[in-house]
């Protein structure tokens, strides 16, 4: 009966996962100005934990652990968002351009999710 106790157990974890349950998160990055920032990823990061979500087109992510829009654990998460950028014109090789960032790099947000939410973003540009 003991043996049985433990299976079942360590089934249980295994089904329900490390983590707990995790909730949604999913927002739209723009400029101070409105303009949706159009690529690049917005990270979520807690002490022992990093979420990172893909941004689409249209300003928008959805954050996941596995993939975009699975969810993640509440906590408390500091967010930046990261490889917005477009070609320097001044750089010696137009086939392989160097490319500069177009936001300002110190930008970040504390936020602390409890359940699921939207969080968007304004981000300065760089200056």
């Amino acid at each position: 009966m003991k043996a049985f106790s433990i299976v079942v157990i360590s089934i249980l974890v295994f089904a329900t996962g490390c983590g707990g349950a995790k909730v949604k998160v999913s927002g739209k990055v723009t400029f101070e100005d409105g303009t949706a920032i159009s690529s690049g990823q917005v990270l979520f990061s807690a002490s022992d934990y990093a979420v990172t979500g893909n941004i689409q087109s249209d300003g928008t992510y959805k954050l996941g652990e596995r993939k975009d829009g699975d969810g993640i654990r509440p906590g408390q998460y500091t967010v930046t968002v990261h490889h917005v950028t477009k070609p320097d014109p001044a750089s010696p090789n137009p086939q392989r351009p160097h490319l500069i960032s177009l936001i300002d790099e110190n930008f970040s947000k504390q936020v602390d999710v409890t359940k699921s939410m939207t969080v968007d973003l304004q981000v300065p540009p760089k200056k």
